[in-house]
Formats: structure tokens, sequence, C-alpha cells
């Protein structure tokens, strides 16, 4: 009868007999496969957040900015709408076909990392500019530079496991 027996080393023997049979396993296989997971869950997350912000302000773009405070004629929220919406469910698209795609992956990652890095810059800018801070951006700063960092890591795990 074959039995199992893993040793510290990395090795796994199943002996039977007088011929037992080994294998190695990398230590690091366990934390390549960690790493994936955290890849993937980065990107599906920010994916579903994109694409909820998106169908959010596609649906109804004057209740979504106002509620933060942004109002603005007809034309206004119909660019709003387009360009937020629009762009938002199509980040959202393609970050979770990147969770499918082995080799988008790391694409999808610096895009989140580029993406959601650049915004929250440029809304700190704003916020030195004009000094208006508000409930929300904190929850937006908190989800752009997360995020970025986020990405920031998976792709550093990416060079050290890949």
């Amino acid at each position: 009868m074959a039995r199992r027996r893993a040793r510290s080393s990395g090795w796994a023997c199943i002996g039977g007999d007088d011929t037992p049979a080994c294998t190695c396993r990398s230590p690091g296989a366990a934390q390549t496969a960690g790493m994936e997971r955290f890849r993937i869950f980065v990107l599906a997350l920010a994916g579903l957040g994109f694409l909820g912000f998106g169908v959010a302000i596609t649906l109804d773009p004057a209740g979504v900015l106002a509620a933060v405070g942004i109002l603005g004629t007809p034309a206004g929220r119909v660019e709003l709408q387009a360009f937020y919406g629009g762009l938002e469910l199509g980040l959202g698209a393609f970050l979770l076909a990147c969770t499918l795609q082995p080799a988008w992956r790391q694409p999808g990652l610096w895009l989140v990392a580029l993406g959601n890095g650049g915004i929250g810059a440029v809304r700190l800018l704003g916020i030195a500019q004009t000094g208006e801070f508000t409930p929300f951006f904190a929850w937006a700063l908190a989800w752009e530079l997360g995020f970025t960092v986020a990405a920031g890591l998976a792709l550093a795990g990416a060079r050290k496991t890949g």
C-alpha cells in the first residue's frame, strides 16, 4: 500500500514495497499561486468598482453627481454621463476580462495602478489648489490610492515570482 510522506526539504515521496517515487515540489509554488490569486482579486475588485460606478452614472448622472456636490447643465450631464459612465464601463469590462486571460493580467494591473494613481494625484492637486475637501473625497482617495498600492504590490510580486 502506497503512502505519501512530505519532507521539509520540498520533496514528496510515495513509498510502496521497495520502490518509492519521489517528486520535488517548489517551495515557491504556493507563494506564486497566492500572488496570482491576489493579482486576480485586485483586477476583479477594481473592475467591479469601475463597472458599478459606470452603471450608476450612466443610469442617473444627475443623482450621482449631486450626491458629491456637482450640479450641471443638461449638456454637461450628458458629457459626464458619456465620459464617466462609458469610460468606467469600458475599463471595468477590460479589467474583468484580464482576470480570465493570464497574459492580460500584468497590463491590467498597470492600468489599475496608473489610472487610479493618476486620478488620486490630480484629486490631491485639486484639493491643494482649492482647499475644498468633502467626505466623498476621503472615500475616493482611499479607493484610488489603495488600488494604486495594491496594484503596485501585485506587479512587484509578479516580478519576484514570474
